[in-house]
């Protein structure tokens, strides 16, 4: 079981004060920059990690300000100054998909069958909870908790392409923030979501909060009952590259299971003064369900003639548990907008999985075997920051702050082979690892934002120091880095007119080599494919561009952006053969790469009851692979489009149909091919506190990762298909305050440029 204390006396590698000193230095050269302006306007309080873009910005001293309440919805999507929010609620697939059907709908993002996510078809991405770091989403099941974690706990997801340096510089891509619920009503309300599919499918969830006399308390539990259903088939040629002489193998998997989730979340906010507020938030996850697959394989020789053959049927069951406690201050000062807020944050994560192979041959004859793989792996992770948040005056505002993070992995792989008869195992040493993972980074950093008539400008600094230590005990093998980066940001927006606007924007990001690639032992048991880590993989830098232009005209919105994106040390995964004629896939730094391209945002309506929202866009990359053998600089555009349509018959009734496709791509070595998926929904609202609800993912069934490999050694064409179809009936009640909508309000529209 998870260890629920919320110890911070674990090293957290700190070496010097020179984050300190950096940090002041450009303090003191910010407070000394004069005012640009005399005419005073409105500051734009600039999002960060822990304040919303949309923050109101504070009225001069003295001067008073009516309360205004607004009643809108929120659309679906938002287009703020610095990032796309995705508001779950208002889609009606959040009632029962995933956290992996979530962020497909967002523009930018693509989750794969596999649940590795990229963003801008870059898979280097930093995943955030409420803008902190989060064991379950660092780790090694990261692709698993996003395919099985439902959204009934969170409230947004909000995409960062280019972030200030008040976020953490992980991740070529971006970054993209989960925001959890938080409640906002100022009485008591609850709510209650049943829903059944087919195939025995099934979501629970139930949330509440209660508000009096300065006290908040909210929480929320779920359940999900889901099916999987996974089919691979692989087609590989491995040529001789003296003989020409070639081999042939060709690989066929089914596999399915069902998954059993529980969540929970409970919160609590306190007004200790009227100037000083307390919180702490518990919230964890519980996964288990047994699976099983069955594997077909063949060889052929360089005549075609099957030289063997051999079945494999796998049982696995395996259980995962993640835990994150949270706890903040927050002071406001007398200067209306000055603010200081202490973070701390401890999450836990636990996976188990056993399986049973069982290997039967036909060609030639030989005794059946059996392996036992049992894998299990720990992510922890704490973090404690200090933010200030300060306006000079109503034209400069200053934000600083500092981050202490302490990461450790750890994996113990086990396998054994299984004598039949007797049932005893046998540890087989050339898999068998324990690998431990320690990440200690401390950071500073500093944002400045003053407008100048039309111009708002928005320059910032992160100073960072990382230690990275790995032991894997098993060779006694140790490895042990630290990187130290000046991460600068800038960020720039000019107002054309109250209907348009410019933005541009910088930032250096780094791709740090995570836990798993570090790891040199292999994993992924399979008869024909290997993977594997590089202890001696180098960090990825990335100089991040873009420029934007948006427009507004009645009520349709308009966005084009222009992004690019400079690489060193690319860090992208190669396959070869071993000595016994496994393939490896490794991941290796392939020296430089670029990419970039253009994305568009068209929202808007077609009639008064039809609104719609198109985005996608045409990227650009090149890979540069010369130092590791592969002459040819690969080059390719990736085209991706999303569509969205939200139909609304009468008040009481919304039909909503989304669809995504993702054009194929190159790899240093191959490419991917295109993928699709399709998704419906229905909402009928009964009256104001009751829904009845129908939702339909991927319909036709076309979520699936297909790749190629071509290289002088090796002709790989594989394909992986992920049966999601799934439909749902269910219902919405809410009880205690009842929602407060704006009629006709879209569920597709963007939300208005900001006036300046």
């Amino acid at each position: 079981m998870i260890n629920p204390s919320f110890a911070m006396t674990r090293d957290a590698g700190l070496k010097s004060c020179s984050s300190y000193a950096v940090l002041a230095g450009l303090i003191g050269t910010l407070l000394a920059a004069p005012a640009f302006a005399q005419t005073p306007a409105p500051a734009q309080t600039p999002a960060s990690a822990q304040t919303p873009a949309s923050a109101q910005t504070p009225a001069p001293s003295g001067q008073k300000v009516q309360e205004v309440t607004v009643t809108a919805d929120r659309p679906v999507i938002q287009n703020r100054i610095d990032r796309k929010v995705y508001n779950v609620e208002r889609d009606l697939q959040s009632t029962t998909g995933t956290l992996a059907d979530a962020l497909n709908k967002v523009p930018s993002v693509n989750v794969d069958v596999e649940g590795n996510v990229s963003l801008r078809g870059e898979g280097s991405v930093t995943i955030l909870v409420d803008g902190k770091p989060s064991a379950q989403f660092s780790g090694a099941t990261r692709a698993d908790a996003i395919q099985a974690l439902g959204v009934e706990q969170i409230e947004q997801i909000e995409v960062i392409t280019n972030p200030s340096a008040a976020f953490r510089p992980d991740g070529a891509g971006g970054v993209i923030n989960i925001v959890t619920k938080k409640n906002r009503q100022k009485r008591s309300s609850s709510t209650l979501r049943l829903n059944y599919g087919d195939e025995g499918r099934s979501v629970a969830t139930l949330s509440g909060s209660w508000t009096d006399k300065g006290l908040n308390l909210y929480g929320s539990l779920g359940y999900r009952h889901g099916r999987r259903k996974f089919e691979s088939d692989v087609d590989r040629t491995r040529i001789d590259p003296v003989t020409k002489l070639s081999n042939r193998a060709l690989q066929s998997n089914r596999a399915g299971g069902t998954r059993d989730v529980y969540t929970y979340q409970l919160g609590a906010d306190y007004n200790l003064t009227p100037e000083a507020k307390v919180g702490l938030s518990v919230n964890g996850n519980t996964r288990e369900g047994p699976g099983a697959s069955f594997e077909t394989n063949q060889f052929f020789d360089n005549s075609r003639i099957l030289t063997r053959s051999f079945n494999r049927a796998v049982t696995s069951v395996g259980d995962n548990e993640s835990l994150g406690v949270a706890a903040y201050y927050e002071y406001t000062f007398k200067r209306p907008g000055e603010k200081l807020r202490l973070d701390l944050r401890r999450s836990r994560s636990e996976d188990m999985e056993d399986r049973i192979y069982l290997t039967r041959n036909i060609l030639p004859v030989a005794p059946d075997s059996a392996q036992r793989l049992l894998e299990q792996r720990e992510d922890d992770s704490i973090s404690v920051s200090f933010d200030y948040t300060r306006p000079m005056d109503n034209e400069r505002l200053l934000e600083l702050g500092v981050d202490f993070d302490v990461l450790d992995n750890l994996y113990d792989y086990r396998v054994s082979n299984r004598d039949l008869l007797t049932g005893q195992d046998t540890t087989d040493s050339r898999l068998t690892n324990f690998f431990e993972y320690e990440q200690r980074t401390q950071a500073a950093y500093v944002t400045y934002q003053w407008k100048a008539g039309d111009w708002t400008f928005m320059p910032g600094a992160r100073y960072e120091s990382t230690r990275i230590r790995t032991n894997q005990r098993t060779t006694g093998q140790r490895t042990s880095d630290t990187y130290e980066y000046l991460h600068p940001s800038l960020a720039v927006g000019y107002t054309l007119s109250d209907t348009q606007k410019l933005r541009a924007s910088y930032s250096h990001r780094v791709r740090r080599p995570g836990n798993r690639e570090l790891n040199p032992f292999p994993w992924n048991l399979d008869a024909q494919r290997i993977s594997t880590g590089n202890p001696f993989l180098k960090p990825q830098e990335t100089d991040s561009f873009e420029l934007g232009y948006e427009h507004v005209v009645g009520r349709t919105f308009y966005n084009l952006t222009a992004y690019a994106r400079k690489n060193t040390n690319s860090i992208t995964s190669l396959s070869s053969f071993n000595a016994d004629g496994v393939l490896v896939t490794k991941p290796v730094n392939t020296g430089k790469s670029n990419a970039g391209g253009l994305e568009f945002v068209v929202n808007g309506r077609l009639s008064p009851k039809l609104s719609y929202n198109v985005n996608g866009g045409l990227g650009y990359y090149e890979i540069n692979a010369q130092n590791l053998g592969i002459n040819k600089v690969r080059k390719g555009v990736l085209p991706t489009v999303r569509t969205s349509f939200d139909y609304k018959p009468t008040d009481k009734d919304t039909i909503q149909l989304s669809g995504f496709y993702m054009g194929e791509r190159k790899t240093a070595d191959g490419k991917t091919k295109s993928m699709t998926n399709v998704n419906i929904g229905y909402r009928h609202q009964v009256d104001s506190t009751f829904a009845i609800v129908f939702t339909g993912s991927d319909i036709f069934n076309g979520s699936r990762w297909s790749s190629v490999i071509d290289t002088p050694e090796l002709k790989e064409d594989a394909e992986r298909k992920f049966r999601g179809r799934s439909f749902f009936i269910g219902i919405t009640k809410t009880f205690g305050a009842e929602p407060r909508r704006r009629p006709g309000q879209s569920g597709f529209e963007f939300e208005r440029p900001e006036t300046e």
